[in-house]
């Protein structure tokens, strides 16, 4: 426990005794008198509902305070952004990452390490810290596992990206992003076949937002029914309850034209994977 969650609980912990004690006190004295144990009782309400706002309130500043001691990371995503542009009917696609940070105070920070799961192949076009653009490394592989120890079966495709920081990089907020061009990564997004794409958390992070988007002068639209995000845990197992609090909060939104989907989420959870599912149909010119 940190030195603030100490002293958060220890202090929570003799205000409410002395609340406690008040309302206790006034309850008490006003028991003879209605109109006064009718506000005594809608004080006390008051006192109870502040006590609870203030607890949610320093409870997450209690987190942020473990993660800036640096028992947990020592970089806090404060925004992520993936914006998605498809190029063609193929599934063609450029896919930038924009990620806006924090530091924990004197945490040492050489690099920080992408992995990147597909079918096809990626080109890795761009990486920039504060917009200007910096040094990093791609490592390509494919996987292959062995099924009933017989024959090897080829896995997604995968690159590391390792983007190396200067001695310089900010030591409190800083933005670093970069772009990748993918052949044929979305190559069932037709009517008869969702595609999908997804983001894996990794790090704590405040707030996640998917953009995708079709070319203006195509004859692809989004189909709309079909779009849909669904949270899977650390084990890939759909997190059903999950799903309901993303549905309710934090709806999908598509432009009216249906080339466009915005999705935005607030305090994903750490090792869960987001993925939006969708379908592309096909206007006869």
């Amino acid at each position: 426990m940190t030195r603030f969650n100490e002293i958060f609980s220890t202090g929570a912990i003799a205000f409410m005794i002395l609340v406690a004690l008040l309302f206790a006190s006034l309850f008490l004295v006003s028991v003879l008198y209605i109109p006064t144990l009718v506000v005594t009782i809608f004080i006390g309400m008051s006192i109870a509902l502040m006590i609870i706002a203030i607890y949610g309130g320093a409870k997450q500043l209690g987190e942020f305070d473990k993660w800036a001691s640096g028992e947990t990371h020592s970089v806090l995503y404060q925004r992520i952004s993936k914006d998605i542009e498809i190029l063609d009917e193929k599934g063609n696609a450029i896919i930038r990452y924009d990620m806006e940070c924090k530091r924990t105070p004197n945490a040492t920070l050489k690099q920080v390490v992408h992995e990147i799961f597909h079918d096809g192949k990626a080109e890795l076009l761009e990486v920039t810290l504060n917009g200007a653009s910096i040094k990093a490394e791609k490592e390509e592989f494919v996987i292959r596992k062995k099924e009933n120890g017989e024959k090897l079966i080829p896995q997604p495709y995968r690159m590391k990206i390792k983007i190396f920081f200067p001695a310089d990089v900010p030591k409190q907020d800083f933005r670093y992003s970069y772009t990748t061009r993918y052949n044929e990564v979305y190559p069932h997004m037709d009517e008869k076949d969702k595609e999908f794409t997804s983001h894996r958390v990794i790090l704590p992070t405040f707030w996640i937002k998917f953009t995708m988007r079709l070319p203006q002068n195509s004859n692809m639209s989004f189909l709309r029914d079909a779009v849909v995000v669904r949270a899977f845990d650390e084990h890939e197992v759909e997190d059903f309850s999950e799903d309901k609090r993303i549905e309710d909060k934090y709806p999908l939104i598509v432009s009216k034209d249906d080339k466009t989907i915005i999705w935005e989420l607030q305090r994903p959870k750490i090792a869960y994977t987001y993925k939006m599912f969708f379908c592309v149909k096909k206007k006869r010119l």
